[in-house]
């Protein structure tokens, strides 16, 4: 999965630590968090897989759980194990375990973890910190921005409301796919049951329709093939009256609704005849 720039360029830099330490405070992150998520993620694969579409290395505010999240992201997309073992190798094969604290850090960050139940709250905190992070960095570039005479005030303008909505984008709506992504990935799953063994659906009638979902399969004379469960049912003759099944089940509960009309018909009219 390739990581998307979902920042513009008012959110480069780190004027949340700048003004953060000017005025005495700590820029907002969740430390902590971060650890127990990354925990996480080595040891437990549910959680892996439940935040793996939310998250980003740059959502981190520890360089080092940046760096670890890089190798478990790198590791995921290559369907590889995501575990103890095989992030500390990647990051040795990358020359970047000393940038994730070394061996023995990335160890201590699974012993305070058990499992991922809370992994959703754990993972909103952290991206909580992050947008805040993010809206300190764009308030404080369009200020700097302000203050410079060769600006262009509608240009500013227009930066500045493309990076707050960047910020949102990238991260509460993350989960959101476009309408032309998903009918892309209906036709191409569609187009995937064509190609597998037997019949995919029901037929809708509609021979050409049919023939490219794979609903009908023809052979090389262009003659319907049937199903496999057909030919087990001629295979077997105690089956060679199912066929009729329907016919004779609906003639039985049509005649039965006909003698039950009539008698109560009849009911009706000799009560009518007693009243009388």
């Amino acid at each position: 999965m390739a990581q998307k720039e979902t920042l513009s360029s008012l959110t480069h830099g780190n004027f949340a630590k700048e003004l953060s330490i000017s005025a005495g405070k700590m820029p907002p992150n969740a430390v902590e968090f971060e650890k127990l998520v990354i925990g996480t993620f080595l040891i437990d694969k549910k959680g892996l897989d439940y935040s793996i579409d939310l998250l980003t290395p740059e959502v981190f505010y520890d360089p080092r759980h940046q760096v670890i999240f890089s190798a478990i992201l790198k590791l995921y997309e290559k369907n590889e194990p995501v575990d103890l073992m095989t992030v500390i190798q990647e990051l040795k094969k990358e020359e970047k375990l000393g940038f994730a604290g070394g061996d023995h850090y990335i160890i201590d960050l699974t012993m305070g973890v058990s499992s991922s139940a809370h992994i959703e709250y754990h993972v909103r905190v952290i991206l909580e910190k992050f947008i805040l992070r993010s809206l300190i960095n764009v308030s404080a570039n369009v200020i700097d921005s302000s203050y410079k005479e060769s600006t262009d005030v509608f240009e500013l303008l227009d930066k500045a409301e493309q990076s707050f909505f960047e910020i949102t984008n990238g991260t509460i709506k993350k989960g959101f796919d476009t309408a032309n992504s998903l009918v892309k990935e209906a036709i191409d799953k569609i187009k995937s049951l064509k190609d597998k063994e037997g019949l995919s659906g029901v037929p809708s009638g509609f021979r050409d329709v049919d023939k490219e979902t794979g609903v009908v399969k023809l052979d090389e004379k262009g003659n319907k093939l049937k199903a496999r469960r057909e030919k087990i049912k001629k295979g077997v003759p105690c089956f060679n009256f199912l066929p009729f099944f329907n016919f004779f089940e609906i003639c039985f509960l049509s005649l039965g609704s006909f003698f039950v009309s009539c008698i109560l018909f009849l009911g009706i009219f000799f009560s009518q005849k007693a009243l009388i």
